[in-house]
This record gives C-alpha cells, structure tokens and sequence, in this order.
C-alpha cells in the first residue's frame, strides 16, 4: 500500500513558568496511506530563542544604520543654515550698543541659534558624521570632571558616587565626545530617578530606598564565549564605563527603540529624545558597543566599552586667547556652494583687513585658484559641494601647489578618502572668533 508523506515547519513561542518566553522551531512530518488515513507522525522540536534574539539585534542594528543616514543629511543641511544664522547674529550685535532692546532680542536669537546646533550636534553624533579628534585619553578622568558637574546641577537629595581602577588603560577617543556621552547617560539616570520621586510623592516607599547614581569605570578582557553571546562585542582588553541608577526602569516592550532619534517618554519639556542616540552614535564611532539592563522599578545600567590603545595620553595644548589677531593684507578664496555662508565668511575676514576670493562650487575654485595661485594665501575649502567633492578639489588645487595651506569646514566629515593630517579642521557652525583663529593658525603654519 502506497503512502504519502508531508512535511511542515513552523516557528511559535511560549510562556515559561517563571513568565520568560521561548522561541520554538517545529518540525513536523506526517505519512499517509492511499486512503488519506494517517498512518504516523514524528517530528523534532528546537529552542531558537538565541538565534531570534541575535536576528532581532541585528535588524534593529539596520534600522538605526538607516535612520543614522537620513538624520545625518538633514542635519548636515540645518549645520549649513545655522552658520550663516549664528554668524550674522554675531555681526550684529558687535554693531548695537549693548543695553537696549534690540541688542536683547538678538542676543536671545543668538543664544537659541546655539542651542538649535547642540541639538543638530547630537544627531550627527548618532549618525557617526560628527567630526571626531582621536587621542589617548584616561576615561576615568573624563567621568570625575563630568561628575563634578553634574554633581552641581541634580537635586541633592539624589546620590551619586564614582569609582575608577587606579590603573585604567588608555583609550582613543574624542575628549568632547566623551565628555557628552557620559553627561548624557547621567542626564538620563537622574531623570528616571526624578520620575520615580515624583511618582511616590506622597506615597509609602520602601525605608531603605535612596535615589542614587552610580559611576564606575573599570579594566575587562573580553573573550570570545561572551563575544558569541553578544554580537557586536568584540575579544580584547577594553575600558568599561557602566553608568547605573535605581529609578523608575525601562519597560521592556520600548527597550529596543530607547536609542531611536527622537524618541522618549519623558515629560514635555524633560527630553528631546537625543541624548541616547547621540550617546549610540558615539560608541559606535569610537569602534566600542553599549549594553543595556534594566527593570520596572529597579532601576537601569548602561555599559559602555571602548577598546584598549597602545598610545599614552598626552597633555592637553594651551587655549587660544579670548580674541584673536589677524594678519591683514594676506588672500584667502572662500569656497562653499552655500551663498549666505560666502556672504559671512568674506564679511568676517574683510573686516579684518584679508583680501577675499570666493568660488561657489569645486569646479571655479580650481580655475581661480590655476590663475591667482601666486596671491592665494590660504583656502576654506567646503567639503560637501556639487560637482567635485572636498577631497577632490583639494588634490587639484595641491598639485598646482603642493604647500598650499588649507582649511576643510563641514557640518560633518562625509568624505572618508579624505586626509585630515595636513590640514586645518573648521566646524560648523562657528562663531567669527572661531573662523579667525583658525585662519591665523593656518598661516602661522610653517611650509615643509
């Protein structure tokens, strides 16, 4: 007698007894006479409730690599804006005499201006296109000086305490990124404790409760059975810096969107939605990944770990004064596809005595520069333009001139080709002192 054989495969889930779920993979295959009677069933059930999570890591990883892209282009454009908005501001108000009302009114446009780029700031950071100074640094130090501030800034009746290995190792990383990053996740902990409070004003609490915050920066080799676990680990000696509170907690359905740009449950008023993401952007920048643990009600930790260097720290150059001179006399070209930012740019160094050329685009500052190379003292060059890319125009301009002395300016360092060794680095937006001193640093600069 004939049969017939049939397969199928499924994946379901199921509740544990302590209230865990697991994912099962089911494979079932049933055989049947010529009738249709089934005449036997086997099959094989396995948990892939690792594999799922590890899938589900890794599309949530896509998500934010795309969503990184798209906020990394607008703010990259609102950087432009903002340049020629901050800019002109402080043009202006070096014009109005201080203390009446119209001095006021664009000293607080100034002042929001500002503020708008620290927000298009921490959403290049999430994109990983904020530009990036690499240097041995102790992260210990880095966390003191953030807890010291903050420290002054929380309600006191909130405790915070930090901890660091005697002997950290150095890691490569960005001072003012750093700087950010552990001020945002401590910005983050003393809102989840604050909510808590708020919550259980007026309500019993457990006596030996106390709304603390928690710093800890630490030597870890990690190995490969742990890399196995958690995907984006990497083996090797790390530093680790775990920030940790016992606030309200995170519910587990939003964990994995809590580093999405713009998203929080905080009240209006307490949180843009950009501190974790800008937080994501950095760690991943500094080639490092970030963990997460936390509990209704318990509280949260965040580890972040960032990759040992070989490099020793080095202490940190001497600021630039307050105002900056000028070399009046010297020719600068000016290139940028943005017209209001030539407009700011030549205003600022004319007034200041250069002489000025401008290019709008890759294509005429190669031209311009091929005819007056033996008048050009220094270039700006833009880095995002049509036509020809930063990168590009530069490798034009210093084969004409291979001691040319230039300046890149960007929202952010798209161009990966690109070498940063032997020029100056401007970001947007900046403030005329900032475009100055820059300036005056790039021809102080001795020609090899």
């Amino acid at each position: 007698m004939s049969r017939k054989k049939e397969s199928v495969r499924y994946e379901t889930r199921y509740r544990t007894k302590e209230g865990g779920v697991r994912w099962i993979e089911a494979y079932l295959q049933t055989a049947r006479d010529a009738n249709g009677s089934l005449t036997g069933l086997f099959g094989t059930l396995n948990d892939i409730t690792e594999r799922r999570h590890l899938e589900e890591q890794l599309r949530h990883a896509h998500k934010l690599e795309a969503v990184g892209q798209l906020t990394g282009g607008v703010a990259h454009e609102f950087n432009n804006l903002l340049t020629a908005i901050t800019g002109s501001l402080a043009l202006a108000l070096d014009e109005i005499p201080p203390g009446g009302v119209l001095h006021s009114l664009i000293d607080t446009a100034e002042q929001a201006a500002w503020r708008a780029a620290g927000l298009t700031k921490q959403l290049l950071s999430f994109s990983r296109r904020s530009p990036i100074d690499l240097r041995p640094q102790n992260l210990g130090t880095e966390a003191k000086e953030v807890a010291r501030l903050v420290r002054q800034a929380i309600d006191r009746q909130i405790g915070m305490e930090i901890e660091a290995d005697p002997d950290l190792w150095p890691v490569l990383a960005d001072a003012g990124q750093m700087n950010q990053l552990i001020m945002n996740l401590c910005v983050n902990a003393r809102d989840a404790l604050l909510e808590r409070i708020e919550r259980n004003a007026g309500a019993s609490t457990s006596a030996d409760w106390e709304p603390r915050i928690l710093i800890r920066v630490e030597n870890i080799d990690v190995d490969d059975g742990y890399c196995r676990v958690h995907p984006n680990a990497k083996s090797g000696h790390h530093v680790r810096l775990c920030v940790s509170d016992n606030g309200i907690g995170i519910d587990e359905e939003i964990r994995h969107r809590i580093f999405e740009p713009f998203f929080t449950t905080k009240k209006v008023g307490r949180g843009t939605g950009l501190g974790l993401s800008a937080v994501y952007g950095i760690v991943t920048a500094h080639q490092g990944w970030i963990e997460l643990q936390s509990a209704k009600d318990e509280g949260t930790q965040f580890w972040v770990y960032f990759p040992r260097t070989e490099q020793i720290p080095t202490p940190a150059s001497a600021p630039f004064s307050e105002k900056p001179a000028t070399d009046g006399g010297k020719t600068v070209l000016l290139v940028d596809d943005e017209d209001a930012i030539r407009l700011l740019g030549r205003t600022i160094l004319e007034q200041k005595g250069y002489q000025v050329l401008t290019a709008e685009d890759g294509r005429e500052a190669v031209e311009i520069f091929a005819k007056k190379k033996k008048e050009i003292d220094l270039v700006i060059l833009d880095l995002t333009m049509p036509h020809r890319s930063g990168g590009e125009v530069l490798r034009q301009l210093r084969q004409i001139e291979p001691k040319l002395k230039v300046i890149v300016s960007s929202g952010h360092r798209t161009d990966h080709s690109f070498d940063f060794t032997d020029v100056l680095f401007l970001p947007k937006p900046y403030r005329p002192d900032d475009l100055l001193r820059t300036v005056m640093e790039a021809l102080h600069q001795p020609s090899d």
